[in-house]
Formats: structure tokens, sequence, C-alpha cells
């Protein structure tokens, strides 16, 4: 920059001098506005290895030409993909105002660009710097996105080019944590959208899930998340259980039961006498292993009330024998408690184990159909 002197005792003016490749000293050209792809706030994924550029001409005339700056991949700077001039002629398209230069052999990675415009010898300053990714295109979410949304729960999305595999995604808003996740096979789609119908757990009702692509180009990026609440289902507990006398020895304490139809299990529970303030693992056993399990805290729970967790969603079978049982010993527990079993199983009686059971055959002490021991409990939606 340099300055004028206007006069004795005046201030200095500042000369204002314009971009220029040496011709003659005068306005330049605008700098075009871009349009695709990307944008100046974050950048676009999925991006083809072949793409039109698109900007705006409106600025310029049919004496203007533009020059592409596309820098990658990996945003690798003064790596330039091309730096070339193009004439009005070569970007026009048949949309008035709209320039498109199309460029071929785009690898897959991260990606700028700029565009400059000159005439009659003057270059404008560049543009705004566009973002975006090349690399396996991005499938779109379009259902579930709302409440009330029943389960098993059907999702579904805009399918993409080339893919082989869809990955589904699903998180706990609550908590942020990592949900249950589907692959599904491309193979299976339709040719604009794919589906794939799921069991969520029962215990969470707030969801958000996306989806991934897979295929030749590797993985794409997640879609945009879809936030959805799942309808509340009733349940119904296994038995109510009435007060007995108490005792803090260590066995797994419980009862056998079968059910008269077949029931989902969705939550484990430990009936709280009160007091407690330990942590106690809730287990349904069948003749093969540990059918589900899951840890209650008793800690601030109060007399008469539930400490609860939920478990995945398990079928329990009509007809079939389980013992349900809560590991005892760090805090007080009933013994000889008296239950009234609702109309979906049917109870034989206590059931204990003094070690570490694996399955139902690890318990002993099966007594009569109304009294049972410890303080278990589960809850199952309602066949």
């Amino acid at each position: 920059m340099t300055a004028m002197r206007t006069g004795r005792n005046q201030s200095y003016v500042p000369v204002d001098l314009k971009y220029t490749d040496g011709s003659t000293l005068s306005e330049p050209p605008e700098d075009p506005l871009l349009w695709y792809p990307g944008n100046p706030y974050w950048e676009i994924t999925g991006i083809n290895s072949t793409t039109a550029f698109l900007f705006d001409t409106t600025r310029g005339d049919s004496n203007t030409s533009y020059q592409l700056y596309l820098y990658g991949p990996n945003g690798q700077s003064g790596t330039n993909l091309t730096t070339a001039w193009y004439t009005q002629a070569q970007v026009a398209t048949t949309n008035s105002g709209v320039g498109s230069i199309t460029v071929s052999g785009i690898n897959d990675g991260h990606h700028y660009w700029a565009m400059r415009a000159k005439k009659n010898n003057l270059v404008s300053a560049y543009s705004q710097v566009f973002a975006f990714k090349a690399g396996m295109p991005v499938p779109a979410p379009v259902s579930p996105n709302s409440g009330g949304v029943g389960t098993p729960t059907t999702f579904k999305w805009l399918t993409v080019p080339t893919a082989t595999y869809y990955y589904i995604a699903t998180y706990d808003r609550s908590d942020s944590s990592t949900g249950p996740g589907w692959w599904v096979d491309a193979s299976t789609c339709g040719t604009d959208f794919g589906t794939s119908t799921q069991t969520l757990w029962g215990w969470v009702e707030q969801w958000s899930w996306v989806v991934y692509a897979y295929g030749p180009r590797g993985w794409s990026d997640p879609s945009d998340a879809m936030y959805f609440q799942l309808a509340p289902r009733p349940t119904t507990d296994f038995c109510s259980i009435a007060s007995a006398s108490t005792r803090s020895d260590t066995y797994w304490a419980g009862f056998i039961f079968s059910p008269t139809s077949d029931i989902t299990v969705g939550k484990l529970k430990r009936l709280c006498i009160g007091g407690e303030s330990n942590s106690h693992t809730v287990s349904i056993f069948g003749t093969s292993g540990v059918i589900v399990s899951g840890t209650v805290s008793c800690s601030g729970v109060g007399a008469g009330n539930y400490a609860s967790v939920g478990v995945a969603d398990t079928v329990l079978h009509a007809g079939w024998s389980y013992i349900i049982a809560s590991q005892e010993g760090t805090d007080t527990w009933q013994s000889n408690s008296t239950l009234t079993a609702s109309p979906y199983i049917s109870t034989y009686g206590g059931a204990y184990c003094g070690g570490t059971p694996t399955s139902y055959y690890s318990f002993t002490g099966f007594g009569y159909a109304t009294t049972i021991l410890g303080t278990p409990n589960a809850a199952f939606y309602n066949p």
C-alpha cells in the first residue's frame, strides 16, 4: 500500500490499488459466488469422483473467465488438482446465471475449492472457500422420526448407488449410550428405499438413529440423525409379594414358575423392605442356563418399593419351567414370603442355591406354591 500527499499539512490518502496481472489499472470483476459442492459452514460428504462444480455467473459477462482452485486430498495445502481457467462459453449451462465445471479423478478424502474471475486481464479476489469430502455416498434416513412409535420398529432410508450393505446404529437419548445395531444386505433393499424391522430395548423410550452405507469406496459418513419416541407398553408384574420373616444370610433365593402363555420380559426387580444400600443381581434361569440377568441398586429405594433394571426383551415360553432369583447376603431379605401370581404364570414354590447357580438345575428347596424365598420379581409386556 502506498500513499499520496495531497497538500501541505494534509493527511495521507491511501491509493486503492486493484488486483491485476500487469496490464491496466481499473476495476476488477467481483469474485464468483460458489454453489456446490460444499458450503462455507460445514463439510458436505459423499461427493463422487467425477463432480460438477457449480457457481453463480451473474456477476460476469461474456468476456469474463473463471479459474477453479481445487485442493486435495486430505486438505494438503498446495496439492492442486486443477488451477485451470475457463471461458464464459465453457462454463455456461442451460440455466441462465449458473456456471458448471466438471472435474474427474477426485480421490476420496477431504477437499477444498475456491474460484476467481478475470476480465480485461484484471483478476478478482478469491471467493469463499467451500469444503467437501469425496467418498461413499451417504444414505438419508426417512423414518421413524416422531413420537408414539411401535415396536418392533421399522427403519426406512433412501438407498445410495453401489452400496453392498447398510448399518443402522441406535442411541439412547437419555445418556447418549449406544443401543443395538443391525446390518442390512443392500440386495434386500428396493431401488429407492431400504427398510429393516427390528426390536429395540423396551425400557428405553427416547431414541436417535443414523444409517451408514458400505460399498466399493468403503464406509460412508453417518447420515443425519433422526429422533423418535417409543409408545409406552403396558406391563404386568409376575406376582405380588406379602411381607414375611427377614434374614441376611447368603443365598440365591427366589421361586420356580411356568408361563401360561408366551411372555416378553423387559424388566427385572427386587422388592426392598427398608434399609438396603447394596446392589443385587436378579436372574431368570432355564434348564440350559441363565436366560436373562440384570443388577438392581437398592440404595435410596424405600420400603415396599421395587429396585428395577431394564433388560433386553426376552421371550419366556408357555409351559416351560424357569426360576427367578436374586443374589442375597449383603442386605436383609425376606424368607417364606406369600406370593400372589399374575394370571400369566403358574408358580410351584420357593427355590434357593447356596453356591453360584448356572441353570435351573442348580436350585433346590422347592416348597409350597404360595410360598417363595427372597423377593425377586419381573415385569413383562402384556401378551
